[in-house]
């Protein structure tokens, strides 16, 4: 988590700085300040885009793995990977004024809230201290293996 903060640390003070350029042009009527906002902005955008897709898989791993270590199965993880992409894509629609819609949108977005607590929760809880079907909790079962032979990695049987 300190990493994701780390490397999010120049998209907000680039988002800070491309807001306070896009203001100061509205208010001196400079166009190098707006240049300079809306290049701030892009790069920004470029730069998050680029940091999401590089680590996206690492995350998921990661989350595959504590829901592995609590015997859980993937299926929460993958809708919530959806339910991120749909919520995502709500930013590009055109402005709505159609009510209906607008409450799916909001149900929607409150599906996601509630599945990001939910995940959250669960990632943090204690892994499970008996083995599941991935073998045997590395966190508890340090000293002990119940294989034999000159390989014990439980992969590897």
């Amino acid at each position: 988590m300190l990493w994701h903060l780390i490397f999010m640390i120049p998209t907000i003070i680039g988002y800070s700085f491309g807001m306070f350029c896009l203001i100061s042009s509205e208010t001196f009527k400079s166009k190098g300040f707006l240049l300079l906002g809306v290049g701030i902005f892009i790069f920004s955008l470029i730069y998050i885009l680029i940091y999401s897709l590089v680590t996206l898989i690492p995350n998921v791993a990661i989350l595959s793995r504590r829901f592995h270590d609590r015997s859980m199965t993937m299926t929460l993880p993958i809708i919530f990977y959806v339910f991120t992409v749909i919520v995502s894509g709500f930013n590009y629609l055109p402005n709505i004024d159609n009510s209906a819609v607008l409450i799916f949108m909001g149900i929607i977005c409150l599906i996601y809230w509630i599945g990001s607590i939910l995940i959250l929760v669960l990632t943090c809880l204690d892994s499970k201290t008996e083995s599941n079907k991935y073998g045997p909790s590395p966190k508890y079962n340090r000293n002990e293996t119940n294989f034999h032979g000159d390989n014990a990695n439980p992969v590897d049987k």
